[in-house]
């Protein structure tokens, strides 16, 4: 079943765009009531955009993600309170592209 969005809908929906080494991960995160550490885990495994299995060379997000103004945000906090439409963060990971091969 789908469900179509209002306009009025569709303009709450959030979108973050993800930096990790080199590439740009966008995720759409509906109404952003997720926290940033389920952002980060989507971004890691879209990081493989061939295999979606990104945490085999990124492993696991580790804080804290960062905004592109440098604010530091907690994986804890609900995405849309801290994270407007189209904004940009990056973090770090537990694993690195280049000591896996990845790069």
């Amino acid at each position: 079943m789908s469900v179509a969005l209002s306009e009025d809908d569709a303009s709450d929906v959030l979108r973050v765009h993800v930096h990790l080494y080199g590439r740009i991960v966008t995720v759409c995160c509906g109404l952003g009531t997720q926290r940033i550490r389920w952002l980060a885990q989507v971004a890691i495994a879209r990081w493989d955009y061939e295999g979606s299995r990104g945490w085999f060379q990124l492993g696991v997000p580790v804080g804290p993600a960062v905004r592109i103004d440098g604010t530091e945000l907690t994986f804890g906090m609900a995405i849309k309170d801290v994270l407007a439409n189209d904004d940009h963060i990056t973090f770090r990971t537990s694993l690195s592209p280049v000591t896996t091969g990845a790069l």
